[in-house]
């Protein structure tokens, strides 16, 4: 069909233009308004737009001020196809764009940007993944948060389900050989006079095992650059608080403040060391008791000299 204008009318309903401009109106609400319909192994698009010239307007616009709870777009698989329901590319052109963008009005307080769903399979790839072979020094996921909530996290992770055998983790972070020159966590607090501590590890549950934090050393390093587990380091600042400090309530009677655990080995240097150089009147250590009768060291010696 090659016309400006015209209106073909149907029992199904009307199509007319205008001017080049297309407009479809059903004659009911369970009438169509477009089916493409396609098949066989296709080698053409069933729909295709090519756009050019400098557009300042959108391409492809949906404005809905429906109140139902149906889709705008649906897309159901039911062949065991691979390609993607959607597939952008922006190719080698200094495009400055988004692939994708989502953007919540301030009244939208029930509605969520993305929701991913996996049914209850066994899986073999990930639900997401992200790959960058970039160079350059931006972010691969960045999420700047400007909310004034206090209760509200930039990243939450919820238990499983109750009652599931969950036995994964959470947060999973694996390093290649490569890449020796990347941190696994770093976390900046900035120049601010913070009211909550940086990083909480905390928990309700009871007779469990395990530790809050375990860290497994299974690396060699070479004699002159061997790395600590942890290490803390104070600059050049007034500093008045301490690197370890531990609270115990009145109710822990069986909790230990440190417990050290050395192997059946011949060691060669210093279980404890501290090595303190400065001129200062503190003393190196002070231990200060106000009840109880136990002792404040007790040596014991388990084995032959």
């Amino acid at each position: 069909v090659d016309m400006t204008s015209g209106t073909f009318t149907s029992a199904a309903g009307d199509v007319t233009i205008s001017a080049g401009l297309l407009t479809v109106t059903p004659s009911a609400t369970t009438t169509r308004g477009v089916l493409l319909a396609g098949s066989g192994a296709r080698n053409q698009p069933l729909f295709e737009m090519n756009l050019t010239g400098a557009f300042s307007v959108d391409q492809f616009d949906v404005d809905s001020t429906s109140t139902g709870s149906a889709d705008v777009f649906d897309v159901n698989f039911s062949g065991a196809g691979s390609g993607g329901a959607y597939a952008a590319t922006a190719g080698a052109v200094a495009y400055t764009g988004d692939l994708f963008n989502g953007a919540l009005a301030a009244t939208c307080t029930t509605c969520q940007a993305l929701v991913l769903t996996a049914g209850a399979v066994g899986r073999t790839e990930p639900m997401v993944y992200i790959e960058d072979l970039g160079t350059g020094a931006e972010f691969t996921l960045m999420i700047g948060t400007e909310t004034t909530s206090a209760s509200s996290a930039s990243i939450h992770i919820e238990d499983p389900l109750a009652g599931s055998a969950f036995g994964g983790d959470a947060i999973e972070i694996a390093i290649t050989e490569s890449g020796n020159g990347a941190a696994a966590l770093d976390v900046d607090s900035g120049s601010r006079a913070f009211t909550k501590a940086l990083v909480t590890l905390g928990g309700t549950g009871g007779n469990s095992a395990e530790p809050y934090v375990e860290i497994n050393v299974n690396a060699v390093g070479a004699a002159t650059t061997d790395s600590d587990a942890i290490q803390v380091n104070v600059g050049a600042v007034d500093f008045r608080g301490y690197s370890l400090d531990t609270k115990l309530g009145a109710t822990a009677t069986l909790a230990g403040v440190y417990e050290t655990t050395a192997g059946a080995a011949a060691r060669t240097v210093a279980l404890y060391l501290t090595d303190d150089d400065g001129t200062n009147a503190g003393h190196v250590y002070e231990v200060l008791k106000s009840a109880g009768t136990g002792n404040i060291i007790d040596l014991g010696f388990d084995g032959a000299a």
